[in-house]
């Protein structure tokens, strides 16, 4: 157990690695990691190790594929993280698998232990492996177990218990944060603006969006239930279910992105939404996993998270449009005003004409 440990070690800390504020940098065309005792880290890719070729270090593969071919050495451990692996040659530790599938092939020779959790396992007839091979759930790992119990006297001892009881269900509640950053960061990759229309939301309105949530939770399955009830439209509730699913992870991605948004000014660093959102989410999961291991309290953290979320996704036609609705500026009214007074003006008295003289009037003296 002691390499499946240290398999689960380096994935949080890989999953750090990503949650820090880092600048962003090229990657290799084959998305690989070289550690410094020269082992391999495989993100999301394939890899194959050629044979007469020999890998000093450990092998681990998150999400990809690896093939050792025969005549290829691998001096250490090989793990890998819900990806498929196949092995013709010699690796001389353990291999630990986490999701996917393991392929032993028939010259295959594995010095250590295969230990497995959801892995389908192929060990073809001539395939040595001298260790064991251990296929686990998550509650049987022969693992110290860690009651919370033992933190308080023993007069509150029996009240607890929760699902840190044993190391493999704090290890669910790890891969489940894990798994729940990952949904919320590629929906606020792919859904940017409905994300942020419902984020503004649960800021804008909190308490309609939580009346409308607990609303929610009761409407909801029951109109599922009463779908189900005809046989005609079964089709329809089972839609109604993957809806509501879908609307629930949708919640939780918005809960988590305002979440990590005050984390992040907490900490006083500059995350991309989409980050923040994982982060978030992420979070809000390993707290409600913590919270979950008081008596008669653990249902409230994800209670008002996800009742938060889906009032504002009902109040926000799922992210299409904002709430409160802008409303659109009015036209200006036309006044009717007054004429004003015309100025003061002085009279003008025209000027009287010259008198012509009268017409016949010879009597003028002659210029001569």
């Amino acid at each position: 157990m002691k390499n499946f440990i240290k398999f689960l070690i380096l994935a949080s800390l890989v999953a750090v690695l990503f949650a820090l504020p880092t600048g962003v940098k090229a990657q290799d065309p084959t998305n690989q990691l070289t550690t410094e005792d020269g082992g391999k880290v495989i993100f999301g890719s394939a890899y194959t190790l050629d044979s007469g070729e020999t890998l000093t270090g450990d092998l681990v593969v998150f999400g990809g594929s690896a093939a050792i071919e025969e005549g290829a050495v691998v001096e250490g451990d090989v793990a890998i993280f819900g990806g498929s692996l196949s092995v013709s040659g010699h690796v001389t530790g353990s291999i630990s698998a986490m999701g996917g599938s393991v392929n032993l092939n028939e010259t295959a020779v594995i010095d250590g232990n295969v230990q497995s959790m959801g892995v389908v396992i192929n060990q073809a007839e001539g395939a040595m492996v001298s260790g064991d091979i251990i296929a686990e759930d998550p509650d049987g790992f022969n693992l110290p177990r860690v009651n919370p119990g033992d933190w308080f006297p023993d007069a509150v001892t029996p009240a607890f218990g929760g699902p840190f009881r044993s190391f493999g269900s704090a290890l669910w509640a790890l891969l489940r944060a894990l798994a729940l950053g990952l949904m919320s960061l590629l929906i606020a990759m792919l859904a940017p603006r409905p994300t942020k229309r419902v984020t503004q939301t649960i800021t804008s309105a909190p308490a309609v969006s939580a009346g409308i949530g607990l609303l929610t939770f009761i409407v909801a399955p029951a109109l599922v239930l009463v779908l189900a009830i005809t046989i005609i439209l079964i089709p329809f509730s089972l839609l109604g279910i993957v809806v509501i699913l879908a609307a629930a992870i949708f919640a939780w991605t918005a809960v988590g992105l305002e979440l990590g948004n005050r984390l992040a000014v907490l900490f006083k660093a500059q995350w991309a939404e989409p980050v923040a959102a994982g982060i978030g989410a992420a979070f809000l999961s390993l707290v409600a996993s913590l919270i979950s291991i008081l008596p008669c309290v653990d249902w409230i953290v994800t209670t008002l998270a996800l009742a938060f979320g889906l009032g504002a996704i009902v109040l926000s036609r799922f992210g299409t449009q904002d709430y409160p609705t802008p409303s659109h500026p009015l036209p200006p009214t036309s006044v009717t005003r007054e004429p004003s007074p015309a100025p003061a003006v002085m009279p003008v008295i025209p000027e009287p004409e010259p008198d012509e003289p009268p017409a016949g009037n010879n009597n003028l003296p002659n210029a001569s």
